[in-house]
């Protein structure tokens, strides 16, 4: 069991990949962010230990910016 990677689903609405569980995205719905977006989601994923609610805001930011951008086709 401890070779085994721990994986969680995609938190972009509607995406079915499964990403291992340091991953906030999958690859395609990571690019759909916008680089400043994914820059301030990584930086408030550093600070989480000290500022939760920080990093909660910047993940619910970046699924609602990910769920506005149309996947493409």
């Amino acid at each position: 069991m401890a070779d085994q990677q721990r994986v969680h689903r995609c938190l972009a609405a509607g995406c079915r990949a499964t990403i291992p569980v340091q991953l906030f995205m999958c690859r395609n719905d990571w690019k759909r962010l916008p680089l400043g977006l994914r820059s301030e989601l990584r930086s408030a994923y550093r600070r989480r230990n000290e500022d939760w609610a920080a990093y909660a805001a910047a993940r619910e930011t970046a699924k609602q910016a990910v769920a506005r951008t149309p996947r493409p086709v």
